[in-house]
């Protein structure tokens, strides 16, 4: 079958096709969200060959998963598939400026509620590996704090001078707050 500009199929019928092994019905939907989806992604990573090799990768991913499973909203799934890489993207660079000023971009023109939801689960994820990267017995100290144990308790379960745990959560809600700084500017 033979595409062209548009196809009186809709996404459902089009990923059957592709499931069944129509070339032809991938290469349309490929035709139909790769401007979208590169535009999106050149906007936030700001590097044409990357924003490519992300799109690549998304429709390497969706021949995979509609092989393997049923997609129901394909155009929702190609943004989040997208989204997805992007932020691999900025985890693997560790371009922490280049984030912070894309993702504030992103959040002034997309989805509110998506919006705040993803970045809340970025916060997080972010968060438990800086808290797991703190010296052990400063992140024990926080850990047992964050479970509402006193100063005093903390000090005498692990034998410690209650000054040596206060010193020690202000050490940790330093180094956290220095690490995770960069979240929180994109709400001033």
């Amino acid at each position: 079958m033979d595409f062209k500009v548009s196809s009186p199929l809709n996404d459902k019928e089009l990923l059957d096709l592709c499931k069944s092994g129509d070339r032809s019905a991938f290469k349309f939907i490929y035709d139909k969200y790769w401007l979208t989806l590169y535009s999106f992604s050149l906007r936030l990573v700001c590097d044409e060959q990357e924003s490519e090799d992300i799109i690549q990768d998304v429709f390497i991913i969706l021949w995979k998963k509609n092989l393997e499973s049923e997609i129901l909203n394909l155009s929702a799934f190609l943004y989040k598939c997208t989204r997805n890489r992007i932020l691999k993207y900025f985890e693997k660079s560790k371009s922490r400026t280049n984030y912070i000023d894309s993702f504030s971009s992103f959040l002034e023109t997309a989805t509110p509620s998506l919006d705040l939801e993803i970045l809340a689960n970025e916060l997080e994820r972010a968060f438990e590996k800086e808290k797991s990267l703190l010296p052990e017995k400063m992140r024990e100290i926080y850990t047992l704090r964050e479970q509402e144990y006193s100063y005093k308790e903390i000090s005498d379960l692990l034998s410690i001078s209650e000054n040596t745990v206060r010193k020690q959560l202000n050490n940790a809600r330093r180094t956290l707050k220095a690490k995770l700084s960069s979240f929180f500017t994109i709400f001033l």
